[in-house]
């Protein structure tokens, strides 16, 4: 996926961290889509040593509610991988 499909689809890039750490490299994108109040946000992170692929996760990065890593071609692909319906990133 490319930061172009993640805008897209309503996320926007993340500035503070979602937990304790996340994982790979500290200087890649990371982006956020906030779901409705008392929900988890949706984080993927975009490696930059591997641009292909993203690491996508549900929740605090320490404790994730859903977790995904590996090539995704669309966000409908990311949203099944995680567990997830295209629902939830309707605004």
């Amino acid at each position: 996926m490319t930061p172009e499909q993640l805008t897209a689809a309503g996320f926007q890039p993340c500035t503070s961290s979602p937990g304790p750490y996340w994982p790979g490299d500290a200087f890649a994108p990371l982006y956020v889509r906030l779901q409705g109040p008392g929900q988890p946000a949706i984080y993927v992170l975009c490696p930059l040593e591997r641009p292909d692929e993203v690491v996508a996760f549900v929740g605090d990065w320490a404790r994730p509610q859903r977790y995904c890593q590996g090539v995704v071609l669309s966000m409908e692909q990311l949203l099944r991988q995680l567990g997830l319906e295209e629902a939830v990133l309707v605004a």
